[in-house]
């Protein structure tokens, strides 16, 4: 009985895997895969919009103080002077449509900015980051406004006019009004939004400082969505 079970077993290597195993085995590396897959990418896409967010967070505080050191005014915002207050970013200043954006070819430190004008032409009073989040495809924007709002929307030369537009119609927000309409931002503090899909020179101060209306939250979770 022994040499027999030993036959069997002899026979049962030689003669490899049945059809039916191996599309078993298949079916399982497939059902692991389509698992596996969509996971690896939402880490990959999280990740990529975090390392954006905490680009434009960093900004937030190298602005600040600049704008503290600087009388109080964004007009002496260049890309040198930014670059000399924080050189662990590529600064890349907007001066109009196509030019200081950010995209999938940009270093992994570029943020692109602007100053803005916000209660009166000239004041000089707010500056609007960009950054660019390759893996999702998606323009992430800050807006650093340090006096009420009065301009009614963009102007379309630097420097440009802060678009005040606020909550689009699913986000609701009691610091930027009812969400039942595009009510304005009225009020100085930082101001957060997205943009997905971005072409390859949308992603600048320009898109956000322009556009009318724009839509803006109070952090990159009510993120306005544009």
């Amino acid at each position: 009985m022994s040499e027999a079970l030993a036959d069997r077993v002899a026979t049962d290597v030689d003669g490899g895997f049945t059809l039916i195993e191996l599309m078993v085995v298949l079916l399982i590396m497939a059902i692991l895969l389509a698992i596996a897959i969509p996971t690896f990418l939402g880490v990959k896409n999280g990740a990529s919009d975090r390392s954006a967010q905490a680009n434009l967070e960093s900004a937030i505080q190298t602005v600040k103080g600049f704008y503290a050191n600087n009388g109080g005014i964004y007009a002496s915002a260049t890309q040198a002077t930014l670059d000399q207050a924080d050189p662990t970013f590529d600064f890349q200043l907007t001066t109009g449509s196509g030019t200081g954006y950010c995209n999938s070819t940009s270093p992994a430190n570029c943020i692109a900015f602007s100053p803005v004008d916000v209660a009166s032409v000239g004041d000089n009073q707010g500056m609007i980051f960009a950054d660019y989040s390759p893996d999702t495809r998606t323009c992430w924007f800050v807006a650093v406004i340090e006096t009420g709002v009065a301009l009614v929307q963009g102007d379309s030369e630097p420097p440009f006019g802060f678009a005040r537009y606020g909550p689009p119609l699913n986000n609701s927000d009691p610091q930027l009004g009812s969400a039942a309409s595009s009510t304005t931002i009225l009020t100085a503090g930082t101001y957060y939004a997205e943009k997905t899909p971005i072409d390859t020179h949308a992603c600048s101060a320009y898109t956000a400082a322009v556009a009318a209306p724009f839509y803006w939250g109070t952090s990159f979770g009510t993120a306005g969505v544009n």
